[in-house]
């Protein structure tokens, strides 16, 4: 009966040295034990997790569909309501009783650039007069290929739905990587050095002599923008509905039906990835975090230092402590000035994700706890990045870019300069491609495909795949890591020298470094990290060792490869998934994406939460254990029963929640062999008085009259016009007695 608010929100190592002599054989040891306790331990855990799941009655898709976090809130038996609370004197009418499982949050349209300048229009395109790029979106690494790819002469056009809509995410970065760049005119602040803080008996925390940035993303594309118009890029505003690829070139078809020709085609729809084909299930990680731009009374932080992490937990109470030790979030914020900060509650990595309101509610008690008295909300931030997973297909005609071809890190969420740094890659490989066919006789007689393959080769080479394969083996040991063990790989992961922390976190360091980074952590971690890191890596071992060595696309996320899974499917060995690695709707089920539209609000009312108001707020939700109880408490708030359901309106099974949605779902079966009761019964005049009214013309119903009707009774029926729609076995016997 507690109040349950539902959100989302945004790191000196004593070094123990081992001999050297006795290292090897130690993790030879441990790995081999560990895998037989794993094993055992997964066949205990399958049986149990199977036989809890009966015993509730939860059947195995509700249980997997929910879209609270297992590791967070477990799922409630069926006979529990999750039901919103709104103050009495409301007049917005809330729905009564909510799945366990949380609605989307609302999706708003985007904010446009103070951008007086018109855009090239369309003057390519056509099948006489093909470009020679077509990219699709404008995000940082869409606009960023279409200047570089204008500036040196091609024919590039831009198709996005706004093309001049405000990029909605922040992006902090290191100085030295966007001066490389050129970009340090796009600073709108920065801080001499960075903090990791790991918990409460270091505040001072761990210095990182770099310096950091917020880059001022208007200004920024407002930049890209102008360069590419005076380049003579071209731009379409619309969206785009599919790609069809032909021999010498390829035609992107809009949905409003404009087919647009070019020679390349280019995907750079970020997390949506509407255009790039994947053969294996994407599953990655999720970041996820919630940010504001707040202005407070005062705060503790100091102006010229920006703190990078901050894993301290001691400001939650006890239910949302013990909700952080199994997935810990890190504060993240930028001082503005003595009065202005951003402040960011941030998941590090999770699968399924960690809800956005519950990030709001772990950031208003750390708020809290330090004292700090909120003004106003001047800017809110919701922030959600897929991490890792399988990349596109490799090779393929559709060429990817940023978010839509991998280019997350996978173990830090860092993007945005690893995919402006990668444009003039790309545009170097395309027009080199273009060079090959301006030699030919007839563009009839290029190879698209064989181009296509040539550029991805470029953005892809063997050493950045295998770079990545490392990441995303360290994603899912993460992943994996309680709070405590989380805290001990960063304070460890921090003392390494900057060149090493630098260079993996900027991706700017080969593979044998990443492998150099591995070991380096290994040997100065303390013992306890040790043995929490080769367990939790052990599942994922044979998958890591076999693509970073064939440098192939390849990874699992599945523990152990998938072998168990494969082998619990052959030989019927009860197999249940662990908690954290049950997949969920939000959270990256088969055939969802959650992030392929900006997600730009939740529930919670962060601004509201900070000041107490109607505190839980509107939205905020409570189990309670039977319809009677929750309409009771909805009849105490003046809020009454809900609204009937229009049940002309089908649903998918996946949605259907309370009885109503069950008659709608058996009222959609159909089967042309039973004739509807109207034809067979007079009908009912509404004055009528009959000796017995029956409600209901299911099989029982329908007996009850018959008997009743039998006897010399009037009877009436009253039911909507549906069919015996589910198959009955029965007993002979007990059939031909009853005739």
């Amino acid at each position: 009966g507690e109040f349950s608010l539902l959100a989302p929100l945004h790191p000196m190592a004593a070094q123990v040295r081992p001999k050297p002599a006795s290292l090897g054989r130690w993790v030879i040891v441990v790995s081999i034990s560990l895998g037989i306790i794993l094993l055992a331990q997964n066949l205990q855990r399958s049986s149990l997790h199977l036989s809890s799941i009966t015993a509730r009655g939860i059947s195995s898709s509700t249980y997997s569909t929910t879209n609270a976090h297992p590791r967070i809130a477990p799922i409630a038996p069926t006979n529990r309501y999750r039901i919103n609370l709104q103050p009495r004197n409301s007049n917005k009418r809330s729905k009564a009783f909510r799945a366990e499982s949380k609605e989307a949050p609302e999706r708003k349209g985007p904010d446009l650039l103070e951008f007086p300048r018109a855009l090239n229009k369309f003057t390519h395109g056509t099948a006489d007069d093909p470009f020679d790029l077509l990219v699709v979106g404008c995000g940082p690494s869409g606009l960023a290929v279409v200047d570089e790819a204008a500036s040196r002469g091609l024919k590039v056009g831009l198709v996005d739905p706004q093309p001049k809509a405000k990029w909605p995410n922040n992006y902090g970065v290191w100085v030295d990587e966007f001066e490389a760049l050129g970009h340090d005119d796009c600073f709108l602040r920065t801080w001499e050095q960075a903090k990791v803080v790991i918990d409460e008996k270091n505040t001072g925390g761990i210095p990182l002599k770099r310096a950091y940035a917020q880059v001022d993303r208007n200004k920024l594309k407002t930049k890209l923008l102008h360069r590419a118009l005076d380049s003579g890029a071209e731009f379409l505003s619309g969206a785009v509905d599919k790609v069809d690829h032909k021999e010498e070139d390829s035609v992107v078809i809009t949905q409003d039906g404009q087919e647009l020709h070019a020679v390349q085609v280019l995907d750079a729809t970020g997390h949506a990835r509407r255009l790039v084909e994947f053969e294996r299930e994407f599953t990655p990680g999720y970041q996820a975090a919630y940010g504001a731009v707040i202005k407070v009374d005062s705060h503790p932080y100091e102006l010229d230092t920006m703190m990078f992490m901050d894993w301290r937990d001691d400001h939650l109470d006890s239910q949302r402590k013990a909700e952080n030790s199994k997935l810990p979030t890190f504060l993240y914020v930028m001082p503005y000035d003595r009065n202005t900060i951003f402040v960011e509650e941030t998941s590090l990595v999770a699968r399924p994700f960690i809800p956005f309101d519950d990030l709001k509610e772990r950031l208003r008690q750390r708020l809290n706890h330090m004292g700090i008295v909120l003004r106003e909300v001047e800017e809110e931030e919701y922030c959600l990045i897929p991490m890792g997973g399988v990349l596109p297909r490799l090779p393929q005609r559709t060429l990817g870019i940023g978010g839509t071809a991998g280019m997350v890190h996978p173990a830090t969420g860092y993007m945005v300069s690893k995919t402006l740094n990668q444009a003039p890659v790309l545009v170097d490989a395309v027009q080199a491609q273009l060079r090959e066919r301006q030699k030919l006789e007839s563009p009839s007689m290029f190879n698209a495909t064989a181009a296509s393959e040539n550029v991805w080769q470029a953005i892809w080479p063997e050493e950045d795949r295998r770079q990545r394969t490392f990441m995303c083996f360290g994603m899912e040991i993460l992943m994996r890591l309680d709070v405590l063990t989380t805290r001990r790989f960063f304070q460890t992961f921090f003392s390494l020298s900057q060149d090493m922390w630098g260079g993996f976190l900027s991706w700017r360091i080969s593979s044998l470094g990443l492998l150099g980074v591995g070991l380096s952590i290994f040997q100065i971690a303390p013992n306890q990290l040790r043995f929490d890191f080769v367990r939790q890596a052990l599942p994922y071992m044979p998958s890591f060792v076999k693509n970073f060595a064939q440098a192939s696309n390849e990874f699992d996320s599945s523990a152990w490869a998938g072998i168990y899974e494969s082998l619990a499917n052959i030989y019927s060995i009860p197999y249940g998934k662990r908690d954290e690695e049950t997949k969920t709707v939000n959270g990256g089920i088969s055939g969802q994406n959650p992030t392929e539209k900006p997600i730009l609000s939740s529930d919670l009312d962060f601004e509201a939460l900070m000041r107490g108001d109607d505190f839980p707020p509107p939205n905020a939700s409570r189990l309670v254990e039977s319809k009677r109880e929750a309409i009771n408490i909805l009849d105490s708030q003046g809020i009454g029963s809900p609204p009937p359901k229009d049940l002309t309106v089908s649903l998918p099974a996946s949605k259907l929640t309370d009885d109503r949605d069950w008659i709608r779902f058996q009222q959609e079966k159909t089967f042309p062999d039973q004739e509807p009761i109207a034809s067979k019964l007079e009908p009912l005049p509404p004055s009528s008085s009959v000796d017995v009214l029956v409600a209901g013309v299911g099989p029982a119903g329908l007996t009850l009259a018959e008997k009743l009707a039998a006897r010399g009774l009037k009877v009436g029926l009253v039911g909507p016009e549906s069919q015996f729609t589910n198959n009955y076995g029965v007993w002979y016997d007990e059939l031909q007695e009853l005739n």
